[in-house]
């Protein structure tokens, strides 16, 4: 679900050392230390990261919140144990499908057996942290959403998040997209979004400091970590020529990309005469809804360990028996 298949930035994996000193910089710059959340999220899967268990510590270690998102994929018993021990504050599963052939229509490879198992055993354990499970509303899972929203609300997690296809492969690649309605572009205006700024700088692993979730191959970088103090970075002239850019549209003249035109939160648009206008969306796919926190009678009585061959088809079963609750919440989560 990232954007590791269309990256062309080289790869790797975020050093002890640069997240060391990104903690330092933090601490310098924001206090109570407990008001800043660290989210170990990326262009990868965090659990593949070898001291990924470490940095939780680090991170925790300084005073900060932290949470992990996760596929689950890799999430086996070591690492199971291994995360229930850590002082993670919330782990973010994400798991879009309900059988083999949905899960891969969207993920892109045949891993649910092997996630849903995963996920599961995780839900069994006694743990300190919240857990917040994310759906995806897409064409493959339209038809079917707020039954996944019912039941996955009644296994032990704290809240159900759906998001309406807002990924990479979706707007790059057409595959699943899924929007309200076409936005009319009148001839010469410029389609951009604004929302990064709402958001604080994003540190990559090899230390470069760009704004945006899209720019995933340092195309606008504000700064470097490893060279620079975040404050200086914060306050320097590159990121302020970065703002000046977004915030008029100007983000192609600027720096030649284009990123800001693939962006699915797109809110504004720039006429041809320069007058910036703010997008509205008629609808909102967005929505949440409150689980069962750490009540566990449904995982077990549905899912006995003796049966855990059958978990695939005994979880696609269940779906489909489910007559989804039209109570919950909503809420606007773009941006």
């Amino acid at each position: 679900m990232c954007c590791n298949s269309i990256a062309k930035k080289r790869q790797g994996f975020i050093s002890l050392d640069v997240v060391r000193k990104s903690l330092d910089d933090f601490a310098k710059i924001f206090t109570p230390a407990e008001d800043l959340l660290i989210q170990l999220i990326g262009q990868g899967e965090p659990l593949m990261h070898s001291k990924i268990f470490e940095i939780i510590q680090l991170v925790k270690g300084k005073g900060f919140k932290v949470d992990l998102v996760t596929n689950a994929v890799l999430l086996d018993e070591k690492k199971r144990k291994a995360l229930i021990a850590s002082p993670l504050d919330e782990l973010k599963l994400s798991f879009y499908g309900w059988d083999r052939d949905s899960y891969k229509e969207i993920h892109g490879k045949d891993r649910f057996d092997q996630a849903l198992e995963n996920i599961l055993m995780l839900l069994r354990e006694d743990r300190k942290f919240r857990i917040s499970f994310h759906l995806l509303h897409c064409k493959t899972t339209e038809h079917l959403i707020k039954r996944l929203e019912e039941l996955w609300s009644r296994f032990p997690v704290e809240i159900v998040v759906t998001y309406e296809a807002q990924n990479y492969r979706d707007i790059l690649n057409k595959k699943n997209a899924q929007h309200d309605e076409e936005i009319k572009v009148p001839e010469g205006a410029i389609v951009f979004s604004q929302c990064c700024l709402n958001s604080p700088p994003i540190i990559h692993w090899d230390g470069s400091v760009s704004q945006c979730i899209y720019d995933y191959d340092s195309e606008c970088p504000i700064g470097d970590i490893s060279r620079e103090n975040y404050a200086d970075i914060l306050k320097g002239k590159a990121y302020q020529e970065f703002k000046k850019a977004m915030i008029e549209g100007k983000m192609e003249e600027a720096y030649g990309s284009v990123f800001c035109r693939i962006c699915g939160y797109a809110d504004s648009m720039r006429l041809s005469n320069g007058e910036i206008v703010k997008l509205q969306r008629s609808r909102n796919r967005n929505s949440a809804v409150l689980g069962k926190g750490r009540d566990k009678d449904y995982l077990l009585k549905n899912f006995p360990l003796k049966s855990i061959k059958d978990w695939g088809q005994i979880f696609k079963e269940l779906l489909l028996s489910m007559n989804p609750k039209t109570t919950g919440f909503s809420s606007r989560m773009n941006g």
